[in-house]
């Protein structure tokens, strides 16, 4: 795969730019939630709160592949639309809350530090 000159190349990469855009994330969740729009949905039938957790269910499982492929392990075929088709399903109604916790920023930088840590992106 080419390398792009704006994404990390390593965990450690990508831990930093997580620590540098992760404030401006949840000020903006913050900032919706004040303006009580964290259970409207959009044009796209989606509420903040169901993409907040469809965002870190793609987050667990990117570090889960990553961590697989750095033990050696070998990836199984994936369907995407099926799998965002029954994550989107099972989010449904999920509050903001619950989904923010989903995406928890602790819980994704320890699993990034594992041992996705010991191999490049």
């Amino acid at each position: 795969m080419a390398s792009h000159p704006n994404l990390p190349t390593s965990a450690g990469e990508a831990v930093e730019l997580m620590d540098e855009w992760w404030p401006r994330w949840t000020a903006f969740l913050d900032e919706q939630e004040r303006r009580g729009r964290a259970d409207t949905a959009g044009s796209d039938g989606w509420t903040l709160a169901e993409a907040v957790a469809h965002v870190a269910r793609w987050q667990r499982w990117s570090v889960a592949r990553a961590s697989t492929l750095a033990a050696g392990g070998r990836l199984e075929e994936m369907d995407i639309d099926r799998q965002n088709a029954a994550w989107a399903e099972q989010d449904r109604g999920i509050a903001l809350a619950e989904a923010r916790a989903k995406g928890d920023r602790g819980r994704y930088l320890q699993s990034m530090r594992s041992p996705l840590g010991r191999c490049p992106l």
